[in-house]
């Protein structure tokens, strides 16, 4: 191996002959590698497998340097690769020279950097586009790296195997492949099935996350898990409008995990409805109503002589719960007109209540009593109150209208009433008495008896005197 021999002609003359087989060295392809790597030993014709005087055929593969290309003896023409489609496969070697004694020398020169590109996609399983590709362009040889991406509703089926590598002629496409995630699926009697989808991890694409929602409510009814039995716990136990804990998402997170809703057991629950002044204490008796959870209720506020309800608490209509409701009720004290009456004690007149709104005072006002020798006046302490009947103040006074705040009191003052002035009579004048002529008789008339003539003028005297007596005093009582 790794010779040839010479081909000698002679001619015989005897019949013992001896010849001389003379070998001589086959040459090698000599390869000059590229700069800074370590020597590469020759690679020596091969021979061939049934003649000695030539070189063989089975000529072996040069390998693959990135960034370098073989190039032949002339030292530019680049050896053909074995794959066109893929120089990693190495290159084809230069033929043996016709004289197989001398070496082919090879070397590697760089390779001009050539353009490439990395396309990342991320589909589904049918190959739809869930993101818009992302591509890189760089040079062949450069490396590269991709990642998956969080894509809402969906998982990473898993990391493809050129998620990194080395950017090749013809360039390289990424595929990241993903699933759908599964859900929560609330079967709710009577409602349409909405799912609730497990929610994404924040980074990490190929798992979900830890952010679980809450299953919602439904009066009525209590959710059970997906083994149709357990149910699910309340976030809070003592309150479960505001929700169930769901189950936790199954190791496949591509599998759907059905919840069922199923009716409750329906428990006792009461109303409590009170009527309480500011500081607790029942003004009526409270009124307690049974019913059951989930149980629609009303209440109403009661008019209550001498006080006013403060406002309508929120709760007065609502939903039966469990444990109970209480509604609260509370009244303030209704004002009063005050009357001041000097020398008497001091009795007020409550406002009215309305019949029928407990927040308000009635329209049904008393009349204020008349007390003689006094006229009462308004809050201001100077405007007298009107009569009831202007011509006779004994019927009474209108009271003054209730305040906006109903609570606030009336202050009404009784004053003094002014003294009536009298008219002074002018005495009377004293008319000259005329003595009447006496005509004589034609006919003799009966004579008065003796003193019938004296008491007629005495008695005349005597109311004179006694009416100018009765002025003459009148008079001394007015001056």
């Amino acid at each position: 191996p790794g010779a040839t021999a010479e081909v000698i002609e002679a001619t015989a003359t005897t019949d013992n002959v001896d010849e001389i087989v003379v070998y001589k060295a086959l040459g090698s392809w000599t390869i000059t590698p590229p700069p800074g790597t370590d020597p590469v030993p020759p690679i020596p014709y091969p021979n061939h497998p049934t003649d000695p005087t030539k070189p063989g055929d089975a000529v072996p593969t040069l390998p693959h340097v990135p960034g370098f290309i073989p190039v032949g003896p002339d030292g530019v023409t680049p050896l053909p690769p074995v794959d066109p489609d893929d120089p990693s496969k190495g290159y084809e070697l230069p033929p043996i020279p016709t004289d197989p004694g001398v070496d082919t020398p090879i070397t590697y020169v760089p390779e001009a950097p050539k353009s490439s590109t990395v396309t990342v996609k991320y589909v589904d399983e049918s190959g739809k586009d869930l993101l818009p590709p992302i591509i890189t362009e760089g040079k062949v040889g450069d490396s590269y790296t991709s990642e998956g991406k969080v894509i809402e509703g969906y998982l990473l089926k898993e990391i493809p195997t050129n998620a990194t590598g080395t950017m090749v002629e013809g360039g390289t496409v990424v595929t990241y492949v993903y699933v759908p995630i599964g859900s929560w699926v609330p079967n709710i009697p009577g409602q349409p099935v909405t799912p609730i989808p497990y929610p994404n991890h924040p980074t990490d694409p190929t798992k979900p996350g830890d952010t679980v929602p809450t299953l919602p409510h439904v009066p009525g009814f209590i959710p059970v898990g997906p083994d149709g039995v357990t149910p699910l716990p309340p976030v809070d136990p003592d309150d479960p409008s505001k929700g169930y804990e769901l189950p936790p998402i199954p190791t496949d997170p591509g599998v759907d995990t059905p919840i069922t809703y199923v009716p409750e057991a329906p428990k006792s629950s009461t109303v409590t409805v009170k009527y309480v002044d500011e500081s607790g204490k029942d003004l009526l008796p409270p009124i307690i109503t049974e019913g059951k959870v989930g149980d629609s209720y009303t209440s109403e506020g009661k008019v209550i002589e001498g006080y006013l309800l403060k406002e309508i608490p929120t709760n007065a209509t609502g939903t039966m719960v469990e444990g109970g409701t209480v509604v609260t009720y509370v009244y303030v004290p209704i004002g009063s007109w005050v009357p001041n009456i000097p020398g008497q004690p001091v009795t007020p007149i409550p406002y009215p209540n309305h019949p029928t709104d407990p927040t308000k005072p009635g329209d049904e006002v008393p009349t204020l009593p008349h007390v003689p020798g006094f006229i009462p006046v308004g809050p201001d302490g100077v405007t007298p109150l009107p009569q009831v009947d202007p011509d006779d103040p004994s019927k009474g006074y209108e009271l003054p209208p209730i305040p906006t705040d109903p609570g606030v009191d009336t202050p009404i003052t009784y004053v003094p009433e002014a003294p009536k002035v009298i008219a002074k009579p002018s005495p009377p004048k004293a008319s000259p008495i005329v003595p009447s002529v006496v005509q004589p008789a034609t006919k003799s008339e009966a004579l008065p008896n003796t003193g019938e003539i004296d008491s007629s003028v005495l008695s005349l005297l005597g109311l004179s005197m006694l009416t100018a007596t009765k002025i003459g005093l009148k008079k001394r009582r007015e001056d």
